[in-house]
């Protein structure tokens, strides 16, 4: 299996498809019940226990690697869109990146990316660097997440 190539696939059967929680009804939305993003699991547990029913705990932990490596692209992206105040390519990064947060439980980045597809330009012209250096410290509490839980599997 190619984790990569498996989470493109994830990705372009879920686009535009918003993930409901596994303790939730199947009729409410996430946006509806969602909590702040810091009360949010950093990973979250039902979404990689699913994934290992489909791999296997080295196809989850290859996975979250993948997409802490991707996330730092995403960064980029998005750190340039603000550069160029390009609220366009600030909400398609954010999309990209939200997407591909959902998929591998990254539940926290995943609502920070949600709270931006609507962002206006003024918001991205005045609190677009402060949303970034945010976002750098959610995706550095998930790789310390990752860190620690590979050590617990170790």
């Amino acid at each position: 299996i190619e984790p990569k190539r498996l989470l493109g696939e994830i990705e372009n059967l879920l686009d535009g498809v918003e993930p409901v929680a596994a303790d939730m009804p199947a009729d409410a939305s996430l946006s509806d019940a969602q909590s702040p993003p810091s009360e949010q699991p950093i990973i979250d547990s039902s979404t990689t226990a699913a994934l290992a029913q489909l791999g296997g705990d080295e196809f989850v932990d290859a996975l979250l690697k993948q997409f802490v490596d991707d996330s730092a692209n995403a960064m980029k992206a998005l750190a340039n869109a603000v550069a160029e105040e390009n609220v366009g390519e600030f909400r398609n990064s954010a999309h990209a990146l939200r997407s591909a947060a959902a998929n591998v439980g990254a539940m926290r980045i995943y609502q920070k990316c949600l709270d931006w597809r609507e962002i206006a330009d003024r918001e991205l012209t005045e609190s677009g660097e402060l949303h970034i250096h945010d976002l750098h410290e959610e995706i550095d509490r998930f790789r310390q997440e990752l860190d620690a839980r590979t050590k617990r599997a170790s």
